[in-house]
């Protein structure tokens, strides 16, 4: 499975944790809102590997759920209310994400940058490169900041402040964030 988010935990209080979700595959669609989607996000570095490879459970989080259905949301959405009390994105940028939009963004770049089109020889290279410049530049990445209250401290102890990884966690419900937003959320 491909990953679709890279998620960095930015702040932390007694019950509740930020984290700020990029995403880093276009298949990853709109920035879900749900219980579900924020418990796939706190197990994915829930568990670590033994000796022989398999994974366990390494932390309080990860005991009370097994590793095989730590990133399903049909497995999690039954059981979200036991963890997350409330999940609210505060911050949203750049989305919806339109791929079409931003391949045509590209383009345009390179038409305007090099004064070449499509049925130039270069074309096909000076676009991939463009592309690759439009990923690295943050202002153009599709970006969610989450805060997610838990109904216990013990479900966040694994998460550090600092801490980054990627996740393919996915929504089957929603809600999904489609427009810009910001605001400042409530502490506790």
């Amino acid at each position: 499975m491909s990953s679709l988010w890279k998620v960095f935990v930015t702040e932390k209080g007694k019950k509740w944790i930020d984290t700020e979700v990029l995403l880093i595959h276009p298949d990853a669609g709109d920035f879900p809102e749900d219980p579900a989607f924020a418990l796939a996000l706190l197990t994915s570095e829930a568990y670590e590997f033994d000796k022989e490879y398999n994974r366990v459970a390494a932390s309080p989080l990860a005991a009370e759920i097994p590793f095989d259905d730590s990133y399903l949301p049909g497995s999690l959405g039954p059981i979200a209310h036991k963890f997350i009390e409330k999940v609210v994105v505060y911050e949203a940028r750049n989305v919806p994400f339109i791929e079409e939009e931003a391949h045509e963004k590209v383009g345009q770049k390179v038409k305007d940058n090099l004064g070449i089109d499509e049925d130039h020889e270069d074309w096909d290279d000076e676009w991939e490169e463009e592309w690759i410049n439009f990923w690295d530049d943050a202002d153009n990445r599709p970006l969610a900041k989450y805060r997610i209250w838990v109904t216990d401290e013990q479900w966040i102890e694994h998460l550090k402040v600092g801490k980054h990884f990627d996740t393919a966690s996915f929504s089957e419900v929603g809600p999904w964030i489609r427009e810009n937003r910001l605001f400042v959320p409530e502490n506790d």
